[in-house]
């Protein structure tokens, strides 16, 4: 497709091309702008910093890189996540620390490596809330206006599972899943003779023959719903150009639009060459981590120099606890292994099937982390004797389900990310987990112990173990440019061709994984730009 200048564009030596709209980013959201876009007719382009999907795929590391960076305590991370070093600061003294990522790159971003949750958020989780030190949990619109595209996302997934019997406004759009398997009917059964209220998870699985679900990794035959499969191929057939391999450096204001300059390249990459498109307007759905630096590294956005106040802030994660049940009598376990959700065990949240071995490795990894939090750490590779301990514990729980806790986190004006300027290829955050959210997940600890004590449950996590898979709240929503970065729409405060659309705009963690939200959130904002494009002077439209 040859991409045309609009009407009235005036395009200078460093542009190469000139589209309606550029999104910046090809993850779940993303791919669900993109798709919006394209189908209202707009030309538009999708600048992704991960390989295309048509490329082969990069080799794993060797067996003795994995054992070298085992032993130094340096994880590796796996093929087709995020390369880019993230450092951790805490406000405890401690210097900034390395951590292994837990994000997908490439198109279809993490949605290609989640678990493939995808639950609505409760109408409790749009209630306004202000906790003490937090910035407000204050939605810029009503839940009910947003039901329609939750409607409209899990039809485009094709969600699986079946209703929660204790949230009355549960009417999504589901496939039946497939029957449970009899470990699972043997849970379901324990969980309601404890008078609780399991369900089927809500999840993006078609499960074609042979499924083996692909939790963790990418699925080669598109049977797990990511942003790829289910919204960017489509947007390529509207016409929709996807550049991978490029990383933007930051956005540059015209008169006509904004220009943005990319560099040839994945994340990191320094001596590539420099592209400049321009656009009406840019969507930026980077991720949580990347949008607020692409936004604090575009200087010239801003009329004073500097970018809104709270851009970067109020850094949100959920709190993951896992856990394991034992199952009575053995019972055989085949069949579908991401099945149940439970909303009366863990207060601010449920608890999920994570379907997760409990093998010798997440032993170990809990062991270790123990040893470390009482001050154990400068034995280094000597805690690797840890090993022996956790294989034979591995042995006595290797048939336990296991299950991991979705707690609320709220947003702390002192949890924030920024760009390492000393190292721009790296990622430098602080996240402190605060005391009411430790507290909480002691007392969900508790209650789980309690009403499921016939299952035996036992943790497997420090307790109150934040979910870096799933950083939000950067780039808020809100009502007030004081406590937000973003409007109802995503525009950034005094910018009304800037937008955002991932993660970063919500104002909550919510009490469920975020896909779902992030997609219909997408969906909305982009159907919104699409709206004011159209009630201004039509562009050159791509027929």
């Amino acid at each position: 497709m040859n991409v045309r200048p609009s009407c009235g564009v005036t395009v200078d030596d460093r542009v190469t091309e000139t589209l309606d709209v550029i999104v910046v980013g090809g993850g779940l959201a993303g791919s669900v702008s993109a798709l919006a876009v394209g189908e209202a007719g707009y030309s538009v382009g999708v600048i992704e910093c991960g390989r295309s999907r048509l490329q082969e795929p990069e080799p794993g590391p060797t067996m003795r890189r994995k054992l070298i960076a085992r032993l130094i305590g340096h994880p590796l991370p796996r093929v087709g996540r995020w390369p880019v070093p993230l450092m951790r600061e805490t406000g405890r003294g401690r210097s900034a620390t390395p951590m292994a990522a837990v994000l997908g790159i490439g198109p279809g971003g993490s949605s290609t490596v989640y678990g493939a949750a995808l639950s609505r958020y409760r109408r409790s989780d749009f209630a306004p809330l202000r906790p003490p030190g937090a910035l407000p949990r204050e939605w810029p619109f009503e839940y009910d206006e947003f039901r329609p595209f939750y409607a409209r996302m899990e039809k485009m997934l094709r969600i699986a599972g079946t209703p929660d019997p204790l949230d009355a406004d549960d009417d999504a759009m589901l496939r039946s899943p497939p029957p449970l398997g009899p470990r699972d009917t043997a849970l379901v059964r324990a969980m309601r003779e404890a008078g609780l209220h399991p369900y089927r998870l809500h999840v993006g699985i078609d499960y074609l023959p042979g499924c083996s679900e692909c939790l963790g990794d990418a699925c080669p035959r598109a049977c797990k719903a990511d942003g790829y499969n289910r919204a960017l191929q489509k947007a390529e057939t509207c016409g929709a150009l996807v550049y991978p391999e490029e990383t933007v450096v930051r956005l540059e204001p015209v008169p006509d639009g904004v220009l943005v300059i990319s560099r040839e390249g994945g994340p990191g990459a320094a001596d590539g060459a420099d592209r400049v498109r321009l656009a009406r307007t840019v969507v930026l759905a980077a991720g949580a981590l990347n949008t607020p630096l692409i936004l604090a590294r575009s200087s010239g956005l801003w009329r004073d120099g500097f970018p809104p106040p709270m851009l970067g802030r109020g850094l949100m994660f959920h709190v993951t606890d896992i856990l394991g049940l034992r199952v009575p009598h053995q019972v055989p376990n085949y069949g579908p292994q991401k099945t149940l959700a439970i909303r009366d065990l863990c207060e601010g949240g449920e608890v999920q099937s994570m379907a997760m071995r409990v093998g010798a490795a997440p032993i170990a990894s809990f062991l270790r982390g123990e040893a470390e939090r009482l001050g154990f750490g400068w034995l280094g590779v000597g805690l690797e004797a840890l090993r022996v301990p956790a294989a034979i514990a591995a042995r006595y729980l290797g048939a336990a389900a296991t299950f991991a806790t979705v707690q609320e986190d709220y947003a702390y004006p002192g949890n924030r990310v920024w760009e390492d300027s000393s190292h721009p290829e790296r990622i430098r955050f602080r996240y402190d987990v605060s005391a009411e959210l430790r507290e909480r997940s002691e007392r969900s600890r508790r209650v789980i112990r309690e009403r499921l004590h016939r299952l035996r449950p036992f943790f497997l996590s420090q307790l109150a173990t934040p979910n870096w898979g799933h950083p939000m709240g950067t780039c808020r929503m809100g009502v007030d440019p004081a406590e937000s970065v973003t409007d109802s729409q995503g525009r950034v405060w005094g910018l009304s061709n800037v937008v955002v659309a991932d993660a970063a705009t919500l104002p909550s963690s919510g009490s469920t994984n975020p896909a779902l939200t992030v997609a219909a959130n997408a969906l909305r904002i982009a159907e919104a730009l699409v709206g004011r494009m159209n009630d201004e002077a039509r562009p050159h439209r791509v027929g």
